[in-house]
C-alpha cells in the first residue's frame, strides 16, 4: 500500500490539522512512537495532537537513545491517511 500523504512540513497548526479531515494518522519523521490517530478531528482534538507533536520536533531522538541514525533524520510532522484494517 502507498499511504497518501496529506501533509508534510517542519510543524502544524491547529488550523492546518483541522482543514484535513477525519481518519488520520500524525507523526514525527524522526523518531519512535510518536504517533496520533485522529478519528474525529475536532478543535479540541486537533490542538490536543498539535500539542503533543510540535514538542517532539525539538527533541533529538538519536542522542536520549543512543541511536546516532536518528539525529540524521530532519524532524518534520507528517499527516497521512488512516486506513482501517
Amino acid at each position: 500500500f502507498l499511504i497518501p500523504v496529506l501533509f508534510s512540513g517542519d510543524s502544524i497548526s491547529v488550523e492546518q490539522l483541522g482543514e484535513l479531515g477525519d481518519s488520520i494518522v500524525v507523526k514525527a519523521t524522526h523518531d519512535c512512537g510518536s504517533v496520533c490517530i485522529v478519528r474525529k478531528n475536532t478543535p479540541q482534538e486537533a490542538a490536543r495532537v498539535c500539542a503533543a507533536i510540535n514538542p517532539k520536533l525539538k527533541v533529538d531522538f538519536g542522542k536520549i537513545t543512543r541511536q546516532w541514525w536518528y539525529s540524521e533524520i530532519p524532524p518534520r510532522v507528517y499527516v497521512e491517511k488512516f486506513l482501517e484494517g
